[in-house]
């Protein structure tokens, strides 16, 4: 077993674990939203900084995405944008690339 597949194993039961309580949906989802909100400030603050503000920004859209569909669908839109990128960038004669 993969270390990802174990820790999406654990988070399951995690969000399951919650779920069960009274409230507990809600306590989950407010939670994800809090937890997602500071990891996307703390890479807007690392746009400024030195940090990899994109990444962060996106690893809190990716949090967000595991509990709310908008945040998936534009998750799913940027990583759309990032292969077509990345396509047309191979297609590209090898001395293009550096300049790009």
């Amino acid at each position: 077993m993969s270390r990802r597949a174990a820790a999406q194993r654990r988070f399951e039961r995690v969000r399951s674990a919650v779920r069960s309580w009274p409230g507990g949906r809600h306590v989950w989802r407010v939670a994800i939203a809090f937890l997602g909100l500071v990891v996307v400030v703390a890479g807007i603050v690392m746009l400024v900084l030195p940090g990899p503000g994109w990444v962060v920004i996106f690893l809190g859209v990716g949090i967000w995405a595991t509990e709310f569909p908008w945040a998936h669908s534009a998750l799913a839109a940027v990583r759309r944008r990032v292969a077509t990128g990345i396509a047309w960038l191979k297609k590209r004669r090898p001395r293009r690339k550096g300049s790009v």
